[in-house]
């Protein structure tokens, strides 16, 4: 049995050299990942629960600086303002530079609504409340 292992792995193929071609993307698909990258970074910069609990703090009120948000989070300072970037990379979040602090608000109040938004449907209320506002 042994003897027909080391056969069996002594036993060289020949390495298949097939190289594919990359696809040819018609102008519909890049006009589509195009359209699509916007939304894409904004839904990563949410899958993460300390940036959804910073922007639920933002939404409560118009601004907040930085130390206002590591108490309410539980967070390190370091750790806030790492999630603090990445949210304002996405567009959500703009900042304001006030001496020695920077003061965070909402770029788009949008996100806060649509969490909400699935919060309601979460709880079984938000089929009737939500998510029906411009559907004719």
């Amino acid at each position: 049995m042994f003897n027909e292992i080391l056969v069996f792995m002594s036993r060289e193929k020949s390495p298949t050299t097939t190289r594919r071609l990359p696809r040819a993307r018609s102008r519909k698909t890049r006009a589509c990942r195009a359209w699509f990258s916007a939304p894409k970074v904004v839904f990563h910069a949410l899958a993460n629960e300390a940036r959804l609990c910073i922007v639920h703090e933002l939404s409560e009120a118009d601004e907040k600086c930085v130390c206002d948000l590591v108490g309410c989070c539980g967070l390190g300072w370091s750790t806030v303002s790492h999630h603090l970037s990445i949210l304002r990379d996405a567009g959500i979040v703009t900042d304001e530079k006030r001496g020695q602090q920077i003061f965070y608000r909402l770029a788009l109040p949008c996100v806060a609504e649509f969490i909400h938004c699935l919060q309601l449907l979460d709880s079984g209320t938000g089929s009737q409340v939500c998510c029906k506002r411009g559907v004719s």
